[in-house]
């Protein structure tokens, strides 16, 4: 014998879109390209640019979290398409 479905006011309810939430996002997280991620990690770096010193902060970090040289990232930002600015 199955349990009803959980009522909007049962705590099951809420547990289950949390789960089901979180595993969306990893699947999602999972079909994140290198170029969308880059990409979106410019644009913030594009908003910083009154902190110059920052944007190298944000660069350097990004490299060193996914193991990248200086040279990938430069080849990467050859081989991109140029964005649209807003």
């Amino acid at each position: 014998m199955s349990l009803p479905a959980p009522r909007i006011t049962e705590q099951r309810f809420w547990m289950g879109m949390r789960a089901d939430h979180r595993i969306r996002g990893l699947k999602a997280q999972r079909e994140i390209s290198f170029d969308r991620l880059f990409r979106e990690l410019a644009e913030v770096a594009a908003g910083m640019r009154a902190e110059a010193h920052q944007v190298e902060k944000v660069l350097a970090a990004y490299r060193r979290e996914h193991g990248l040289t200086a040279e990938q990232v430069r080849a990467e930002r050859r081989n991109r398409p140029a964005w649209p600015r807003w």
